[in-house]
């Protein structure tokens, strides 16, 4: 045997001790177990018990509060029932139409449809469509035609039907709500107010047959001028009427007795604009609460709705108006004072107007002759 191989044999003995002190240490620290699980036998499986056995309890779900928009929740909540029927709302509603320079018949239709008030706590669009959906959406509508050379007024009386109820979001009461539907309209009477200097007999002219829905016109006014704020204005005479009045009722109190024209003074708006603008005017454009403060002192108003309701001054009701105005009006005596607030009680889409001032006739009798009626 030469060194060489000598000091292989050297080096494999050294190498196998290692291997039996590491062995021995490995079994003192952590003795095998004695089921014939082997060291080098990966198919071997381990038969002792594990140590410990872990269990988790099962997540409580119910307890877990996922968030919500509030609109979709209280859409989805939102339940309505009824609670009562009122009696049949009767109403008239005059309107005027005047023909007294035209070569063909003038139309005018008048419609209404279903009305639903909300008050609460509550989603106003999704509680909306409930009411709708269990209301049916009703439109009536009546035509009334004035003949060339007359000018016509007509009485119409409308029946419509309230329902009242609760709104409800699971067992909390959230708000109530009414809901007036149109169930009739007939034409009550007819008569033509003559043209001014042609005189003519009152006649009855022939129920008006229905016609298909159309949108009710809301009462129209010329663009509003820019008047320069003033702290009072203090109301020199008033001029005119330029054309001929007659005398109407249309309500209690100051309306008990009105005053109308046929609108059909020869001025022009620009005209207006620039020499009689002496005027204040409050409706849906500028008070859409219903109501303003006075800048005049006046005696005069001319005054129109689309819906019956009460007038006040300064909290205090002078007049309750009981038929509709049509989009001309009429004119009522009452001394406004400057800073007097003055209101209607109930809003309608269609509007309201409330004009006066000291060039309050130069407008309301040139109404209709500039287009507006």
């Amino acid at each position: 045997m030469n060194s060489s191989e000598s000091g292989c044999i050297r080096t494999l003995a050294t190498v196998a001790g290692v291997v039996a002190v590491v062995v021995a240490i490995v079994a003192w620290i952590h003795p095998f177990p004695s089921v014939g699980w082997s060291l080098f036998d990966s198919k071997s499986t381990p038969t002792a018990e594990p140590i410990a056995q872990i269990t988790q309890s099962p997540v409580e779900t119910s307890a877990i509060s996922t968030p919500t928009l509030v609109k979709v929740a209280s859409a989805k909540g939102i339940e309505i029932a009824e609670t009562g029927t009122l009696q049949p709302n009767v109403t008239t509603e005059l309107l005027r139409l005047n023909n007294c320079g035209g070569t063909r018949d003038s139309e005018q239709v008048s419609t209404r449809e279903t009305i639903v008030n909300l008050q609460g706590d509550f989603d106003d669009q999704a509680t909306r469509e409930k009411v709708f959906a269990k209301y049916a959406r009703v439109i009536k509508s009546q035509k009334v035609i004035a003949a060339p050379g007359t000018w016509m007024e007509f009485v119409l009386t409308w029946t419509e039907q309230d329902w009242i109820g609760i709104v409800k979001e699971g067992v909390e009461n959230k708000g109530t709500y009414i809901v007036r539907v149109p169930m009739a309209v007939e034409l009550a009477s007819s008569k033509n107010l003559g043209c001014p200097n042609t005189p003519a007999p009152i006649v009855t002219q022939p129920v008006a047959t229905s016609v298909p829905p159309t949108s009710t016109p809301r009462p129209t006014f010329p663009p509003t001028k820019s008047v320069p704020p003033t702290a009072t204005r203090i109301s020199p005479a008033i001029d005119g009427p330029f054309r001929s009045h007659q005398s109407a009722t249309i309500g209690t109190g100051v309306l008990e007795s009105v005053t109308f024209s046929d609108g059909l003074a020869a001025y022009e708006q620009n005209w207006l604009d620039t020499n009689h603008y002496r005027i204040q005017r409050i409706r849906p454009e500028e008070n859409p609460s219903g109501c303003g403060k006075s800048i005049y002192n006046t005696n005069k108003i001319w005054f129109g709705s689309a819906i019956q309701t009460d007038i006040t001054i300064n909290g205090n009701v002078i007049g309750e108006l009981v038929v509709v105005t049509g989009r001309h009006g009429f004119v009522f005596e009452y001394p406004l004072k400057v800073g007097d607030t003055i209101c209607v009680s109930r809003l309608h889409p269609s509007g309201y107007h409330f004009v006066f001032g000291p060039d309050i006739y130069y407008h309301y009798d040139s109404y209709c002759n500039r287009g507006y009626c």
